[in-house]
């Protein structure tokens, strides 16, 4: 007996951790920082988990966009940041 395993292609997703996913009334989303620094609640449509930590996102978010992942109990949608990148 063995055990055949062949890749079929790649496909193009949007990731975000899993703990920056969250509901509030009733919709699935994330808080995102516009260019301004202001935070904004961004619904989105969850897909499949992705190494356990991560979601892909169907749609609602584009490449490019600044997800916040962490404080998240600090802020709210209207609040103001200034967002720190890990290099």
């Amino acid at each position: 007996y063995g055990t055949a395993m062949f890749k079929l292609g790649k496909t193009m997703a949007v990731l975000v951790p899993e703990s920056a996913v969250f509901r509030q009334l009733g919709i699935t989303g994330v808080y995102v920082a516009t260019d301004t620094g202001a935070v904004i609640f961004q619904p989105v449509k969850k897909g499949m988990t992705y190494k356990k930590n991560f979601i892909t996102v169907l749609n609602g978010l584009n490449p490019g966009m600044t997800v916040i992942t962490g404080g998240l109990d600090k802020i709210k949608a209207g609040s103001y940041v200034r967002p720190e990148f890990n290099k």
